[in-house]
């Protein structure tokens, strides 16, 4: 099983451009699938599954496409070591001048909760939610769990129940079955869509914003185009194939996703 955020390792090994996004030479990708990746969800895929929407993107612009799906830590191993191309992650984790790095997007964490329980308007709320309802949490480990646990006892909000899941499609499911309530972002809720019909989301109480980006790094030595192509096709599919569908599946949800700028 996987767990915690998603992180989509692109290995574009051995490149040669020959114009502007067009190369010569195959496009090989590796992907970590720590939880759904947004463009899998057009295709119904599970977490497992989650580089779909990339390669039907890209495939027009390469001769060949080859992936392997791994979790962030062995896909950031494979990058120190010039195995791959370039890392999608929810981190960066690459600060200094060899690594190139363009935000894709960002979304902001939800509170996902049953119906019947209602939303948190304030912090109050989420404190009283938090003592009487199972908070249902990513395991040991993902950066996720790490941010969301930071955020809550920055409000002294301290669940007195948390049961940890493997994936964003087994929190959902545990939210319905439990009546419990997580903290998501849409990109993780709608890998649960099987269960959203009977589920609500609600902005952080009192305006507060818990935040979560997702990148695209490479060498910046001789990646820095590669970079730029998968930050370019990874918008495309966003603005044209995702926010339409999220659009007509989740209402409102949309709202929460930012596509970043890079002008």
């Amino acid at each position: 099983s996987v767990s915690g955020e998603s992180s989509t390792g692109w290995s574009l090994r051995r490149l040669e451009i020959i114009k502007p996004y067009r190369f010569r030479q195959d496009f090989r990708c590796g992907a970590c699938c720590e939880r759904i990746s947004p463009f899998s969800l057009i295709e119904e895929r599970t977490e497992k599954q989650c580089t779909g929407l990339y390669s039907f993107q890209i495939t027009d612009r390469v001769s060949e496409i080859s992936m392997e799906s791994l979790l962030t830590a062995p896909l950031v191993e494979k990058l120190l070591k010039d195995e791959i191309d370039v890392l999608i992650s929810v981190d960066p984790m690459f600060n200094d001048d060899r690594w190139v790095r363009r935000e894709i997007y960002r979304e902001s964490f939800l509170v996902l909760s049953k119906d019947k329980i209602g939303n948190p308007c304030t912090i109050e709320d989420l404190q009283r939610l938090s003592i009487t309802r199972p908070y249902i949490s990513y395991g040991a480990g993902s950066q996720d769990k790490i941010v969301c646990d930071r955020f809550l006892r920055s409000l002294n909000v301290r669940p007195l129940e948390t049961v940890t899941a493997s994936s964003s499609y087994v929190i959902t499911g545990l939210v319905h079955e439990l009546n419990g309530w997580a903290l998501l972002t849409p990109t993780n809720a709608l890998s649960g869509k099987t269960f959203l019909d009977n589920l609500q989301w609600a902005p952080l109480p009192e305006g507060k914003q818990l935040l979560r980006s997702t990148w695209v790094v490479g060498d910046s030595f001789n990646r820095e185009q590669q970079v730029d192509l998968v930050c370019k096709l990874a918008q495309e599919a966003l603005k044209d194939k995702f926010a339409p569908h999220i659009k007509n599946f989740a209402p409102g949800l949309a709202n929460y996703i930012e596509i970043v700028s890079q002008d």
